[in-house]
């Protein structure tokens, strides 16, 4: 996918990287917003004699239990030891887990989580030894939630949020494209400054009759799933609380969460939700939103068909 201006999130990843390691740094931010192309771009610029980077994506290698973790990345025991050596060389270590959230359900043994002895180290790597920079990416927002409210995590995590493209940027990079005014307008009605749908567009819009058709391709894709998700969710019995917070997030473009006055299941519902990626759970605001403008606008056309 092609690299459009990221110098903020750059100039503050570079700067982080580049200090003594004080914290675990967590990137979220909404499904498909570009984490994982940004921190490559950060890390291909890294000066290579000064860093030495593992960059591990959790999508790309089948992860089912403890043992097959270890063996497919890094010794717990030895590790430590490896990267005080590459720092007493001059050269400083940085791990870089992508989609981290994948680790959340394994179990080391019946009693603890993966996830929990991953942390543990990465704690102990940058806040208490200062050996090695740790980033982790995620977008399962409600997942950063658990994080935050963590104490064990509170003092010893970073969290840097990457969204969507503004306006501004997503004009600029499709000004440059060679789309009119009118055009530009089309796409941001439809998919926001979703990096990723965008880049979709681009490049398959001629097989298309327009290009309105091409970026209602997304929306009604996520229509179709929203729609099937709704089945597992009336047989859960919290279909209609997910549609009153649906048609808030269309009316108001957000929900904001009251812990008295919503059921029960709500907890249940956004965390389900989150990981399907339907929406984005804004931590430490209490906020409900779609997770991209293409799902906003699915969510339109299901308060206004069904």
């Amino acid at each position: 996918m092609k690299f459009v201006n990221r110098q903020t999130e750059m100039q503050y990843l570079t700067s982080y990287l580049k200090s003594e390691p004080n914290a675990l740094l967590f990137v979220y931010g909404p499904k498909s917003s570009g984490k994982s192309l940004l921190l490559q771009r950060v890390i291909a610029d890294l000066p290579p004699d000064r860093f030495a980077v593992n960059f591990m994506n959790l999508r790309e290698v089948l992860i089912y239990d403890f043992t097959t973790f270890i063996d497919t990345f890094f010794p717990f025991k030895v590790m430590g030891e490896k990267l005080r050596a590459a720092q007493a060389r001059g050269t400083q270590p940085v791990i870089v887990l992508d989609e981290i959230q994948l680790l959340k359900h394994i179990y080391v043994n019946s009693t603890r989580y993966l996830i929990d002895e991953v942390f543990n180290l990465f704690v102990s790597l940058t806040k208490t030894a200062h050996v090695a920079h740790v980033i982790a990416s995620t977008s399962d927002s409600y997942f950063i939630e658990e994080l935050y409210n963590n104490a064990k995590l509170t003092k010893a995590v970073e969290l840097y949020f990457v969204d969507h493209f503004d306006r501004q940027t997503t004009t600029e990079w499709l000004a440059g494209e060679g789309l009119t005014p009118a055009e530009i307008n089309t796409v941001w009605h439809y998919l926001g400054g979703c990096p990723w749908e965008i880049n979709q567009v681009l490049i398959k819009h001629a097989q298309y009759p327009s290009l309105e058709e091409a970026c209602l391709f997304w929306v009604n894709d996520e229509y179709a799933k929203i729609r099937e998700f709704r089945n597992v969710l009336k047989a859960e019995g919290i279909c209609d609380e997910c549609d009153r917070i649906i048609q808030e997030i269309v009316r108001n473009g957000s929900y904001i969460r009251n812990n008295q006055e919503d059921a029960a299941c709500v907890n249940v519902l956004v965390k389900k939700m989150v990981e399907h990626d339907f929406w984005f759970y804004k931590t430490g605001e209490q906020k409900i939103l779609a997770n991209s403008q293409s799902i906003f606008r699915a969510f339109e056309k299901l308060v206004n068909t069904e």
